[in-house]
This record gives structure tokens, C-alpha cells and sequence, in this order.
């Protein structure tokens, strides 16, 4: 009876001491798989954190070059009330028209941009003393029409192309080639092949243009004097 009790107490210590070992292995092992977790899960928040970041970056880079691209095309002041200052003087957007529309003018392809209303204020001397034929006065303040366009000869023959010939703006007529204050003139010649982008500006007796009309010289060959193209217009409304 006595080596039953024994053997009994003997069994149950060693079942005791294996459920102890066993519980310390899981315990552990479950400390090891938490730690491991938690590594993982650090190393992934640190790489997603990451990728975030590169991510970010990525899209302020091409944010910044579509806006480069942007401003490449339609110009600096984009937006109605948009300011700019240099050392000639202060201008605001009063009015604008995107046109992003190609003329096909001959062998000329002419891809007009935009038209522009602005108001230039606090011209500096040199600027006053160039106006003055135009402006007639002293004025501080005048406002002028601006034209972005785009010109590329798409034939293998050089022309002649004065590009712009007349504006109508509402009821004022400029001389498109002779009364340019930008001095972006274009042509006479226009060899074979070539491109290039104009901005021209224009005095203007009002704020206010309702609509555009604009006339296109005739296309003349360079070499025959042969007319090409006659003229052509365009119209723009402004909303």
C-alpha cells in the first residue's frame, strides 16, 4: 500500500514537472512569435512609412513639372485676377481665352493658345518712353490685348508669312504687324520645316472685349512670289 501511495506521489511529480516544462516552452514560444510580430510589424510600418514618403515625393515632382509644362504653354498668369511685377511695372489678368485650336492656313499650321485681357500699371521710364508714340500721354496705367500662338511650316517650301496682319477687337482695328508693343514680330520668312511660338501684345482703348477678330496674312512662296494661301480669319469670344 505504502509503494502504491509512493508511486503515486512519484507519477503525479513528474506529470507536474512536464506540464510545467511544457508551459514554459509556450509561454516562449509565444514571447518569441509576439517579438517577431512586433519586428515585423515595425519593419513593415517603416517600409510603408517609406513608400509613403516616395510616394509623396513622386507626386510633388510631377506636379511641378505638369505645372512647368502648363505655364511653358499658356503663360504665367493663368487665373482672372492673377498678379505678376518685374522692373518694368505691375500686371493683372482681366479677362482670358483658352483656345488651344490649330488653323491649317496652307502649308502654315498655326496653333493659337490663349488671349489674353491685362492691365499694366506702374510702368517704369522705359517702358513710358516706349509707349509714348502709342499711347500719345504719360498715362500710368494702360491696358493690352496678348496673343500666344504656336507656328510650324509643314511643307518642304520657304514662304513668306507676315503671320498676324489685323486684330478687331470689338470695334478698335490695330495693325497687327506694326502696332505689336511686344516685338515679337514673326516672319517675313518662314523656311521649310521650322517652328516656333509667339506672344504678341496690343494697346487697347477699353478694358472690356467681347470678341476677337483676327486676320491671318496670306501665304506666299519664297521663291516664285506665287500666293499660296490667301488670308484667313478667326474669331474668339470672350465669356
Amino acid at each position: 500500500m505504502k509503494k502504491f501511495i509512493l508511486f503515486m506521489g512519484l507519477a503525479m511529480l513528474l506529470v507536474g514537472c512536464s506540464g510545467d516544462d511544457q508551459a514554459s516552452d509556450t509561454n516562449k514560444e509565444s514571447a518569441d512569435e509576439a517579438e517577431e510580430e512586433r519586428v515585423n510589424h515595425e519593419e513593415n510600418g517603416d517600409n510603408s512609412n517609406q513608400e509613403e514618403s516616395e510616394t509623396e515625393n513622386e507626386s510633388e515632382e510631377e506636379n511641378e513639372i505638369n505645372q512647368d509644362r502648363n505655364e511653358e504653354r499658356y503663360g504665367a498668369l493663368q487665373e482672372i485676377g492673377e498678379t505678376a511685377e518685374d522692373r518694368t511695372g505691375k500686371r493683372e489678368l482681366i479677362n482670358v481665352k483658352k483656345i488651344d485650336e490649330v488653323i491649317e492656313h496652307g502649308p502654315i499650321e498655326i496653333d493659337i493658345v490663349n488671349a489674353k485681357v491685362l492691365e499694366w500699371t506702374d510702368l517704369d521710364q522705359q517702358s513710358l518712353n516706349y509707349l509714348q508714340p502709342v499711347l500719345g500721354t504719360d498715362q500710368k496705367t494702360v491696358h493690352y490685348l496678348q496673343i500666344m500662338f504656336n507656328v510650324k511650316n509643314t511643307s518642304d517650301k520657304d514662304v513668306y508669312w507676315y503671320g498676324m496682319d489685323t486684330i478687331v477687337a470689338d470695334e478698335q482695328q490695330i495693325d497687327a504687324y506694326t502696332e505689336d508693343i511686344i516685338g515679337d514680330v514673326l516672319g517675313p520668312e518662314v523656311y521649310a520645316g521650322t517652328e516656333d511660338n509667339y506672344v504678341v501684345g496690343y494697346i487697347l482703348n477699353d478694358e472690356v472685349v467681347d470678341s476677337l477678330r483676327v486676320v491671318f496674312d496670306s501665304v506666299t512662296d519664297l521663291n516664285s512670289y506665287e500666293t499660296i494661301e490667301e488670308k484667313t480669319e478667326f474669331k474668339v469670344e470672350f465669356d
